[in-house]
C-alpha cells in the first residue's frame, strides 16, 4: 500500500479488487467501514463474498482469472463514455491511441463470459469508479503468480491514469 491509510476516510469511492482488509489488515478494514459511514461508495471485486462485500454497494464476484478482461472492459466504459480526464491524457501519456485500440475489443458484452460480471454491473462500477472524482483503490494479489500481479497492476494504473 503506497497511499496514506487515514486517507481512504476522506475519499468518495473505496475500489477493492482482490484484498481482504479485514483478515490482512484490520486498521484498513476499520477505515473503509468510517469511508462508508461517510458516504463514499464501497466497490468490491473479489471471486470470494470477503467480510467487506456485506457492506459494498456493489459487490462483483469476479471468476477466477479475469482481472486483465475486466479492468480493460472498465476502461472500455470509461473512454467510449467520455468519463476520462482526456486533459490529463494529453499531457502526461504517450501513446494513448495503441492502448485505447486495445481496450475498444473488451466490452462488457464481450467479457462476460470470462468475467462472470452482467454487462450492466460492470458498467455501473466503471461510472461508480470514473465519477468520483477521488477514488482510492485497495488491490491485493492472493496467490496470483508473479506476470498476473504485473498485469493486474498495469491495468489498475492506466484505469488510474484516466480519470485523475
Amino acid at each position: 500500500m503506497s497511499n496514506s491509510i487515514v486517507e481512504i476516510e476522506d475519499t468518495k469511492c473505496v475500489f477493492i479488487f482482490g484484498y481482504n482488509a479485514s483478515t490482512s489488515h484490520p486498521i484498513v478494514a476499520r477505515r473503509i467501514n468510517h469511508a462508508k459511514a461517510k458516504g463514499a461508495k464501497v466497490i468490491v471485486c473479489d471471486p470470494r463474498k470477503i467480510e467487506t462485500a456485506r457492506i459494498a454497494d456493489i459487490y462483483a464476484p469476479l471468476a477466477n482469472g479475469s482481472n486483465v478482461a475486466f479492468l480493460n472492459a472498465m476502461m472500455n466504459v470509461i473512454l467510449e463514455e467520455g468519463l476520462q480526464d482526456q486533459k490529463f491524457i494529453d499531457e502526461h501519456t504517450e501513446n494513448f491511441d495503441a492502448f485505447y485500440e486495445t481496450v475498444k475489443a473488451y466490452t462488457p458484452e464481450s467479457t462476460q463470459h470470462i468475467t462472470g460480471i452482467e454487462p450492466e454491473m460492470l458498467r455501473e462500477i466503471a461510472r461508480t469508479y470514473a465519477k468520483s472524482g477521488n477514488c482510492y483503490y485497495l488491490m491485493g494479489y492472493g496467490r496470483l503468480p508473479i506476470p498476473s500481479r504485473c498485469r493486474n497492476r498495469t491495468c489498475i494504473s492506466k484505469l488510474g491514469n484516466a480519470y485523475w
